[in-house]
């Protein structure tokens, strides 16, 4: 498998959607009412998680790619986020990243945005049965 590092825009919808809805996205409840410089700061900590990832997954060291990073409010919808959350966590699969905090964190929440899609769908409702 290939790593990269993301995009800033991937980690402005997953922040922006979690701000969003962080009243129902346990382990973010406080990014609800985060200001721009705690989002900035969280937005830094996924991309340094994702550089470590692609140091590891090739052998190298480079800079961490968040230096520069600074969150953008952008109008995003659950499907967004989930698969922006999606492919940061697939960048983040690399060496002992998986075993952070951070990144079980992730893969909670992608489980709780998808969860969230699933139970919005006609079929949850009208198609299946309870039990």
């Amino acid at each position: 498998m290939s790593a990269y590092v993301v995009e800033d825009e991937t980690i402005d919808r997953i922040l922006s959607y979690l701000q969003a809805n962080a009243s129902y996205v346990e382990g973010v409840s406080g990014l609800g009412n985060a200001d721009s410089n705690t989002l900035t700061a969280f937005g830094r900590k996924l991309l340094y998680l994702n550089t470590q990832a692609v140091n590891q997954r090739y052998s190298t060291d480079n800079e961490c790619y968040d230096a520069s990073y600074n969150f953008k409010q952008v109008a995003v919808g659950a499907i967004q986020a989930s698969k922006s959350l999606a492919c940061l966590i697939y960048q983040c699969s690399e060496g002992d990243v998986p075993d952070t905090e951070l990144f079980k964190l992730l893969e909670q929440v992608e489980g709780e945005i998808n969860g969230r899609i699933v139970r919005a769908l006609p079929e949850w409702d009208q198609g299946a049965v309870w039990g």
